[in-house]
């Protein structure tokens, strides 16, 4: 996407393979002590492959844990072979399948009691009368609580990307046992019921896919298998409030992203919560594909923890931000990850009233509101709903 007439990724960080979970050090995906072939040291890892590379991949690799239909494979493979298939014109790239997280600050909850959570109210989505019915809204996340009051009937489906490899117990497909997907399920679209809170696109129909586990965390192999999942099933927009935090090696997400894009799909992410600091956006907020989000308070005022730098492409409330948690309460929260579902819902009301995806994007930043704040840290502005509908 371009903003301001040059490219809003002019000086993209290299950034990492997928990132760390809190409380894990660096690593290069799975190492063990046996690859299934008579012992050796194994990693897990993403590799891009052009024709004839899957077959290669296969044979080297212990186990073939997903194939993807952008040509990549995520695969236990020896580490001895890790430089030999880096070294192969028919293998794009080798890289470590590590973790990626949710990012907050823990819930706080609240009474259950109805509400217009401000940031519903400063983004002007209160002031609107469209709904996002008909439209399709993908979680990439920890799951869904679809026995939740406001959002009971709303949930089309529930999938999980998560696999046996990934430390904890796999929750049913869709469910959420974290808590994170809940909450931004609330602020995308919870249902103007008379109790508990109001969302951006009330009218939506949520497809919940779990891709972290009860810990918020995950691999950037399940995170890019929601995103192609979204694309293979049509849905019209995605939100990921996830980020990475390894040094380097997000070629897997960016494969993703990109082919979910080119079938139509706005995919709108968390820019992370790394700050105060700069060029500091991680994937897959940093990643041209999406709308890069960062996160403001009540007062407009930058959140000290909200990332900056290339890839921020605009601005929400993301600081105290009141919205649906497990077993039908109310928490409030803050995060970049709390910011990105009002974009997500504004996206989805775009699209309800029939603008096209790179419409619906273009949208989004021409219209934002100009807040005072360098566009390292709010990219267009500040999200303005009633602009972006305004014909």
């Amino acid at each position: 996407m371009q903003q301001g007439g040059r490219s809003r990724r002019a000086v993209l960080q290299a950034l990492g393979a997928g990132t760390m979970a809190v409380g894990l050090g660096a690593g290069t995906g799975a190492a063990g002590t046996g690859d299934g072939r008579g012992g050796g040291a194994t990693a897990r890892v993403n590799v891009g492959i052009r024709p004839g590379g899957a077959d290669v991949v296969r044979d080297a690799a212990a186990i073939v844990h997903r194939t993807y239909a952008f040509d990549a494979m995520t695969a236990t493979v020896p580490t001895g072979a890790v430089a030999d298939l880096r070294a192969r014109d028919d293998v794009r790239y080798v890289e470590p399948d590590a973790e990626v997280r949710v990012d907050d600050d823990g819930p706080l909850r609240t009474e259950d009691t109805q509400s217009t959570p401000y940031g519903i109210e400063r983004v002007g989505a209160d002031a609107v009368d469209a709904t996002g019915d008909g439209i399709d809204v993908a979680v990439v996340d920890t799951g869904l609580d679809a026995t939740h009051p406001d959002l009971l009937g709303r949930v089309g489906g529930s999938w999980t990307t998560v696999g046996s490899w990934v430390a904890g117990t796999a929750a049913p497909a869709g469910q959420d046992d974290h808590g994170h997907g809940t909450h931004v399920a609330g602020t995308i679209g919870a249902t103007d019921d008379g109790s508990g809170v109001v969302g951006v696109a009330p009218g939506v129909t949520f497809h919940a896919v779990k891709a972290l586990t009860a810990s918020g965390t995950g691999y950037n192999a399940d995170i890019a298998r929601g995103i192609e999942m979204a694309a293979q099933k049509g849905w019209d927009v995605v939100n990921l409030s996830v980020e990475t935090t390894a040094a380097s090696g997000t070629r897997m997400l960016r494969d993703a992203c990109n082919y979910a894009r080119e079938r139509g799909v706005v995919l709108v992410a968390a820019a992370g919560n790394d700050g105060p600091c700069s060029d500091c956006v991680a994937a897959p907020g940093s990643l041209s594909a999406t709308v890069g989000v960062g996160a403001t308070d009540r007062d407009d005022a930058v959140a000290g923890f909200s990332s900056t730098g290339p890839g921020v492409d605009i601005a929400a409330p993301g600081v105290d931000v009141r919205s649906t948690d497990l077993g039908g309460g109310y928490a409030t929260m803050s995060g970049t990850s709390m910011a990105t579902p009002h974009v997500t819902g504004a996206a989805a009301l775009l699209r309800a009233a029939g603008t096209d995806p790179a419409r619906t994007e273009e949208r989004l930043l021409y219209t934002a509101e100009d807040i005072g704040h360098d566009v390292a840290e709010t990219g267009a502005g500040l999200l303005d709903i009633p602009a972006a509908l305004r014909r």
